[in-house]
């Protein structure tokens, strides 16, 4: 999860690409003439909750977290962090400091 996280942030954060997630940051409220954009962005969205909840899952199988944890909760905690990544990127944030919320996000995980 960790390597994933710091992943995303390189990516949000590169001088190389646009800032933040085009997923994420468009397509939420589109006018009639979009909503065919509004759909493709909701099923982007949607794929990253769902790998997220294969990773905590498999989490919970190796006992990295505790098998009594809630997996659709704890994987919506980390998804809607990953999301805020990349509306924290476009607003500015550094690397660095996106890299301290997520040392403090995972210091539950195992």
């Amino acid at each position: 999860m960790q390597n994933m996280l710091n992943h995303l942030i390189e990516v949000q954060t590169s001088s190389t690409s646009p800032l933040g997630c085009m997923a994420v940051l468009s397509g939420l409220n589109c006018c009639d003439d979009n909503k065919d954009v509004e759909e493709l962005t909701y099923q982007v969205r949607n794929k990253t909750t769902e790998a997220i909840l294969r990773c905590v899952i498999r989490a919970i199988d190796k006992g990295e977290l505790p098998e009594d944890i809630n997996a659709d909760a704890y994987a919506l905690m980390i998804d809607s962090f990953v999301k805020g990544i990349s509306i924290k990127a476009k607003d500015g944030y550094k690397k660095k400091q996106l890299q301290e919320a997520v040392g403090l996000l995972l210091s539950n995980w195992q």
